[in-house]
């Protein structure tokens, strides 16, 4: 009984023409619902204080479904197919989270049977008055800025991917790789605020993957003809990723700055855009990288760390580049571009 005033204190808070309510008698023997009056001493269900672990996730439930009807019903064409999407498969794992919560206590429910009485006319359960009120971000105010923010991170970690990719198939040459990783950063802090978060973070990982992977590799540091093997591959790729870059730093901006971002699908759609071209360009060579070393799925947590503070309003900045700068740039300095 207790599980069903939780259900319908959370549909209490919905507008009366949000909902219509059809009672129906479920066949009862009349002794099963006599049975059903009785509490424990204390004035709970014996299960209340499991059932009440339970609350955010029916209260998020319910107004997930009510906003998913409206927005269906009324044909709001703000929500694409995308933010539609996600919000459903966020939903679904909402349930998902609760369906494991209850499946510890199935027995229990099975042999009370499911019973659903009129309880509108009753006295509320005093604790369930006290339960603190939730307003899910799924369909909210800002779920579309915050999916947006979501999408940006991960493009900005799949950029990177393809950055520290690039690094792996110029590895047979350590000064391609620091001249890539030069014109690349270069090129993307040109015209831009110095502390670009975008650039930041770029820089961050690019420094990261060198350190770690690129210099124990122990590599000539230029060969005879002054190129890697794979550079003119790699050239060909500087077009797509300064777009990338470029837009990517433009909705980062918009974000950050609180400001709506009107065109975020079509920046999303042009980066992604930049991404595939960069991603067929060097599908023909993911043997090659992967023998030098590169795995994604090694790489993605690390990369991931850099990016998820992207929009956190504490982090203002990343870290102090001039150290990295120094390890990464200072013998390209002294050194002709690859021929």
């Amino acid at each position: 009984m207790v599980l069903v005033e939780c259900i319908s204190g959370v549909l209490r808070r919905l507008p009366p023409s949000s909902f219509r309510y059809y009672p129906y008698d479920t066949g009862t023997s009349y002794a099963l619902k006599e049975d059903m009056k009785v509490e424990d001493v204390g004035g709970n269900s014996v299960q209340w204080e499991f059932v009440s672990t339970t609350w955010d996730d029916f209260v998020t439930g319910i107004l997930v479904m009510h906003r998913l009807v409206l927005v269906l019903d009324r044909k709001d064409y703000s929500f694409d197919d995308p933010l539609l999407s996600s919000a459903i498969a966020k939903y679904k794992q909402v349930l998902k989270k609760l369906e494991d919560k209850l499946r510890s206590a199935r027995d229990v429910s099975e042999a009370n049977r499911d019973l659903f009485t009129s309880i509108f006319s009753k006295p509320f359960h005093s604790e369930i008055l006290q339960l603190p009120p939730h307003s899910p971000y799924i369909l909210g105010t800002d779920f579309a800025k915050q999916e947006l923010k979501e999408e940006v991170v991960q493009l900005g970690v799949d950029l990177s991917l393809y950055v520290a990719q690039s690094m792996f198939l110029l590895c047979d040459d350590v000064h391609s790789v620091l001249w890539f990783c030069y014109k690349l950063w270069g090129d993307a802090q040109r015209n831009r605020n110095p502390d670009s978060p975008v650039v930041e973070r770029l820089l961050c990982v690019i420094h990261y993957v060198y350190l770690k992977y690129i210099i124990p590799k122990n590599g000539v540091f230029q060969n005879d003809d002054g190129k890697s093997v794979l550079g003119g591959l790699i050239s060909a790729t500087w077009k797509e990723f300064d777009a990338g870059i470029r837009d990517l730093d433009r909705l980062v901006q918009i974000l950050r700055g609180g400001e709506n971002c009107l065109d975020g699908r079509e920046l999303t759609s042009s980066i992604e855009q930049a991404l595939k071209n960069v991603d067929e360009k060097l599908r023909c060579v993911k043997d090659v990288s992967e023998a030098n070393g590169f795995v994604r799925e090694a790489l993605e947590s690390s990369v991931l760390d850099s990016w998820k503070t992207l929009f956190d309003n504490k982090d203002k900045k990343v870290m102090k580049n001039g150290s990295m700068l120094g390890d990464l740039f200072l013998h390209v300095c002294f050194k002709a571009p690859p021929c």
